[in-house]
């Protein structure tokens, strides 16, 4: 690495001073380790214009040189060229190249010329008492799902369909093992038929007078009692399996074969199959307030793009969520002929049915926004711009709508705005 440097000592503008040029080359010892050798020459007089310093290097096979005069209003420039193979001719171009830096002077900025101000273009503002949008996404579900358990507990004996399976009512889902269940009803039957059999002979004594009238009142509560017991092990034996209540579809598997289950413990999430599928949105509060059962909405499916289908908000969570702090908002909605799946990806579209005083300015007026507030640029006298900030309600189309819009403001920028500043001068294109 070859290293340059001129520096010109710190006196007063217009006298004159040395620079001095330091010269830094690499070599190598016998024992290859580096070494750095420094030549100091003095190169010339100049006239001293502020702290200067120039720094020539080489990298690779390019020599180059940068200087920096931003405190003089000069831009630093930088300069390569391929590198001479003699060291004098090296340092006649770092001569070259200082001459003109030392008759720099020192030049208070003028003001740009019209040909260097920004050209922009404006555009009317719109005024609107419409409803604005609220847009959100969500994970299509069909319209009514189902937690399927058993009614008593038990082993699970198997479990005969996959999640993504579809299903026919009243198809077999999931068993239980069932020794312990038959073996009870078993017992059931067996003490109704003794109670039967106790009642029939404790008739025969009564009316033989051999059996008081209690005796037999007993005899006849303890068969009732028995065939209770015998019904309720039945019905157990019915519901050790899981039907399917309507044609839907397994959405999870919530428990798995061999496993201890409790009764009423969820083992399947079943969904009903459908032409009406729904959807639950989150929505800010902000958005919350302007929506309400009834509402249209419109579910644009990430699986078909550019396909519209429209649904109605039947559900508005009043109870934020735990973790979000936002609200959910349930879409009801037809497919429409459209294939859809349980877990699909889709953004909706909100319309609520009130509406709201709000400004549309096209998207590209608004500038250094986030999903509250932004900026936009209007013209002041003399073709000077004045930054604005504004409320955002949503987005609109190609436009953006802005609540809270200042009064007396008909136009703002709309091309170019991205690159101005507060209280620069513009050229306005019509």
């Amino acid at each position: 690495m070859v290293a340059l440097f001129t520096v010109c000592r710190n006196q007063s503008l217009g006298k004159p001073c040395n620079i001095f040029m330091y010269i830094g080359y690499d070599t190598y010892s016998h024992d290859g380790r580096e070494k750095i050798n420094i030549l100091k020459t003095s190169l010339i007089k100049c006239i001293c214009l502020n702290n200067l310093v120039i720094v020539c290097y080489r990298y690779y096979s390019y020599f180059c040189f940068q200087a920096n005069f931003s405190d003089m209003g000069i831009e630093s420039c930088f300069i390569s060229c391929r590198e001479p193979k003699s060291l004098n001719l090296r340092l006649l171009i770092i001569i070259l190249l200082s001459f003109p830096a030392v008759r720099c002077v020192h030049n208070s900025p003028r003001p740009l010329p019209e040909s260097d101000l920004q050209y922009v273009k404006t555009v009317s503002v719109v005024h609107s008492t419409g409803p604005v949008p609220v847009y959100s996404a969500g994970i299509i579900m069909p319209e009514e799902d189902i937690r399927l358990s058993f009614k008593i507990s038990g082993i699970i004996e198997e479990i005969k369909v996959d999640e993504g399976g579809r299903v026919k009512k009243d198809q077999i889902l999931a068993s239980l093992n069932l020794s312990e269940i038959t073996s009870q009803v078993q017992i059931a039957e067996n003490n109704w038929l003794k109670t039967t059999r106790d009642h029939e002979r404790a008739k025969r004594l009564y009316a033989d007078s051999a059996a008081t009238l209690e005796q037999l009142q007993n005899s006849l509560t303890a068969v009732n009692m028995a065939k209770a017991n015998l019904d309720i092990a039945r019905f157990n034996l019915e519901r050790a399996v899981i039907r399917a209540p309507e044609d839907g579809i397994i959405l999870k598997r919530l428990a798995k074969e061999n496993e201890m289950v409790a009764a009423g413990y969820p083992v399947l999430l079943f969904g009903v199959l459908k032409k009406t599928w729904k959807i639950r949105a989150a929505v800010s509060d902000r958005d919350f307030v302007r929506i309400a059962r009834g509402d249209s909405a419109i579910v644009m499916p990430d699986a078909w793009p550019g396909k519209e289908l429209p649904g109605e908000v039947n559900e508005v969570s009043e109870v934020p969520g735990q973790f979000t702090g936002t609200y959910d908002i349930g879409i009801i909605f037809n497919d429409r002929g459209y294939r859809l799946a349980a877990g699909f990806m889709a953004r909706v579209k909100i319309i609520p049915s009130a509406g709201e005083p709000v400004t549309l300015v096209p998207a590209g007026a608004v500038v250094d926004a986030d999903s509250l507030s932004g900026y936009v640029f209007c013209l002041e006298r003399e073709s000077t711009v004045k930054k604005i900030k504004v409320d955002i309600s949503g987005p609109e189309g190609d436009m953006v709508a802005l609540k809270n819009f200042p009064a007396g403001i008909t136009e703002v920028i709309s091309a170019g705005a991205a690159y101005l500043h507060d209280g620069e001068k513009v050229i306005v294109l019509k």
